[in-house]
């Protein structure tokens, strides 16, 4: 899993975590979204949906 994060127009913070599994990504990924909404965050609807996730890779 790759997180960026910073200011708009910066290059930002990169921290890339590797799992054994897709499925254990997945958890991780769930667990980090559920954290974000816990503190206020709104899903902008690019990632907010895990089915689309399992079905591989989304180019953008």
């Amino acid at each position: 899993m790759v997180r960026e994060w910073g200011r708009v127009g910066s290059p930002g913070s990169v921290r890339k975590d590797w799992f054994d599994t897709e499925e254990k990504a997945l958890t991780a990924r769930q667990r980090l979204v559920e954290a974000k909404q816990k503190k206020g965050y709104q899903s902008m609807g690019l990632w907010g949906n895990f089915s689309s996730l399992k079905q591989g890779p989304s180019i953008y």
